[in-house]
This record gives structure tokens, C-alpha cells and sequence, in this order.
């Protein structure tokens, strides 16, 4: 099951260029067909999820996050609140932690973040001072942070579907972000498997260049299940993952 939350809190969202207010935070459960589960919950929460577009859900262009087929969590193999929000940058993630973190006092937070910055032109540095103020934020609340390396892009793509120009050096901005990303203590490696020989998210894996579809999801979220099985079993109260299924440190 994905369990979503949503705050009343307005974060900048920059596929729009503005504003979005999301509804008052409130429990429910909204069900149809089998491939369409939200959930909004107060519930003791062990592991949550912070991020944009890719963390939130959806895919294939138009398919809204409410389609689990297009959430990374439901293939983690454990319950995952799923604090994402479309077109956030990493500064939004960080602007948002008291506000839409702490209310649930999560025991793991998964950080996912930065696409939002790279592809426009920020730097790296920029967007690993944002995670690095998350991370103080969680030891602060004893939260254990777990980083997730940053996607690939496909920018022909992006232009192709959506008009979207990527900036030239989004390749060298993401690997730096990465690098750092793999010298935190817990961290998740999820670009590998999603990279082209080129550097580029594989063709066959988005529909729009920027957001892995399901298959992409498939991959991102096994390979986190894997890593938090591997690693907090016994905390999450879970059989412990294979290590030869691990992509992470």
C-alpha cells in the first residue's frame, strides 16, 4: 500500500512556474479500480519518503500519482509514507521538512531530490546544501536519513514531448551530487540501472524524458526495499533482503 500525505503548506513548483496549495492534511482512503490506491494517514510511520515528481508518483506524460502502477513505493515491499511533491527543488524539500516531516515522526527518511535543480541550471553545490540541511534537520530529530542518488535525464526527450530544454550541464552537475550523495552513511545507488552508454536515462524506461514510468519505478523501488531490508530489518520488523539483490553502499 502507498500511504501519501498531503499539508496545507504552498511550495514552489517549478514545472509551473508557481504556486500549488494542497488540502488540509485529514485521514482517508480513496479506492477504485485495483491499479488506483491513496491513502492518507496519521498512523505510526517507520520509513517516509521526501522528494518531487519522481518520489510523488505518476508517469507516462499524464497519469496522476493516485495510479500505484506509477509509485517507486509500491514496490519497495513495505509500507512507505510517500512525502513527495511534483516540482519541487531540493530547497522546497528542506523548506517543508518541519511542516510536512516532523508531524509523523518517521524512524527512516528517504531523500530523493535535485532532478528539479540540475535540468535548469543550478548547481550542485546548491542542491547538496539543501540535503545537507535535511540531514542536520533529521539527526536533530533523530531521524535516520537515507540518501538516493540522483536520476538521468533524457533531454531529447523532455524536448521532444514536452518542450523542456535541458541545461547543458546537468550531466556533470548530477555526478557531483552523487558522488557526495555516495559518502553519506546510508545511501542507495538507483542510477545505474536506469543509465544508458550515453549518460542518459534509457529511452525505453520514460515517456516524457524527465519521470521513469513503471518500469523505471519497478527499479527504483526494489532496489530501495532491498537496501532498507538489508540493512534495517530488524527495525522495520522485516525478513532481511539478499544481498546480491543490493544496489546501494
Amino acid at each position: 500500500m502507498i500511504i501519501m500525505m498531503m499539508s496545507p503548506k504552498s511550495v514552489k513548483d517549478v514545472t509551473g512556474g508557481g504556486y500549488r496549495r494542497r488540502m488540509p492534511t485529514r485521514t482517508r482512503s480513496v479506492t477504485g479500480p485495483s491499479h488506483r490506491i491513496f491513502t492518507v494517514t496519521h498512523q505510526a510511520i517507520k520509513v517516509a519518503a521526501l522528494g518531487d515528481s519522481i518520489t510523488h508518483g505518476g508517469g507516462a506524460v499524464s497519469v496522476p500519482p493516485g495510479y500505484r502502477l506509477y509509485n517507486w513505493e509500491t514496490y519497495a515491499g513495505m509500507p512507505i509514507l510517500n512525502l513527495g511533491f511534483s516540482g519541487n527543488t531540493a530547497e522546497a524539500m528542506a523548506a517543508r521538512f518541519k511542516s510536512d516531516v516532523l508531524p509523523f515522526k518517521p524512524k527512516f527518511l528517504v531523500l530523493m531530490g535535485g532532478i528539479n535543480n540540475i535540468r535548469v541550471g543550478d548547481s550542485a553545490d546548491q542542491v547538496i546544501h539543501s540535503l545537507s540541511e535535511i540531514q542536520y534537520m533529521c539527526i536533530l530529530n533523530r531521524i535516520t536519513p537515507i540518501f538516493v542518488t540522483v536520476a538521468p535525464i533524457n533531454p531529447a526527450k523532455m524536448k521532444n514531448v514536452s518542450g523542456l530544454i535541458a541545461d547543458p550541464g546537468w550531466k556533470e552537475q548530477q555526478k557531483k551530487i552523487n558522488d557526495w550523495v555516495a559518502s553519506q552513511l546510508y545511501y542507495v545507488d538507483i542510477t545505474p540501472q536506469l543509465t544508458n552508454s550515453q549518460g542518459y536515462l534509457f529511452e525505453r524506461l520514460t515517456s516524457d524524458g524527465l519521470h521513469p514510468d513503471m518500469e523505471g519505478k519497478i527499479i527504483i523501488g526494489q532496489t530501495i526495499g532491498n537496501y532498507l531490508k538489508l540493512r534495517f530489518a530488524p527495525d522495520l520488523g522485516l525478513p532481511p533482503a539478499s544481498e546480491n539483490n543490493e544496489s546501494a553502499s
